[in-house]
Parts: structure tokens; sequence; C-alpha cells
């Protein structure tokens, strides 16, 4: 899954629909004919990108992995470490999975695998 070129472009979708509404307020529907048209297209597209970006959510929670904050690229996955229970867990920019932590300790806790990928 490639989410980050969706969501950069979601960014840019937000700001040019919080721009054009900022610019015309209440006023949007007597802008120019080619603003609304861009305004209604942005509009469109944002939605579309946003059921696509639901869906690639959809997937990773079908695989049995937990996205706990889609921004950051962090994803918790359910495993067995030793003799306890928790999870695996892995953020963008993490070149493989060396981390994990309680069920119940969150990000805050997380533990390295092996001693080597503590840092």
């Amino acid at each position: 899954l490639r989410l980050d070129p969706k969501l950069a472009r979601l960014r840019e979708l937000r700001e040019l629909i919080e721009d054009a509404e900022s610019y015309y307020g209440e006023g949007l529907a007597d802008a120019p004919s080619k603003d609304r048209e861009d305004y209604a297209e942005s509009l469109q597209e944002q939605a579309d990108l946003e059921r696509s970006v639901q869906a690639d959510v959809d997937d990773v929670h079908g695989l049995g992995c937990e996205l706990k904050d889609l921004h950051r690229g962090l994803v918790d996955f359910p495993a067995r470490v030793g003799n306890e229970v928790g999870y695996l867990c892995w953020q963008r920019g993490e070149g493989a999975i060396g981390w994990w932590h309680t069920l119940d300790s969150g990000f805050a806790g997380r533990k390295a695998l092996a001693p080597e990928a503590e840092r």
C-alpha cells in the first residue's frame, strides 16, 4: 500500500477547499463559474480519495493488523513474544519490524525484539 501520495494529495485538496471557502464565504454560489467548477471537482476528488484511503485501511485490518496512526504509519500486529501476548510494532521509516509492546503499554512501552535494535 502506498498511502503517502494519497495523504499528501488530500492535504493539498483540503487547503484548496478551505482557501475557496475562506475567500468566497457565503458567496461561493456567486463565484465565477471556473472557480465553482474547480471547487466542485476538488470536493469530488477529496471524497474519492477518502474512500480509497478507507479501502486501504480496511485491507490492512483484514490482514489482522491494527493501524494505530495513519499519518505516522504506525501499525501493530498481534503476536506472542516469549511468554507474553502483545503486539509487534512498526512505523514508517523503520526498515523492519524490530519492536513490540504489551497489550496495555502502547507505543510508549515499546521494547526491542533484539538488543541491537535499541537506540
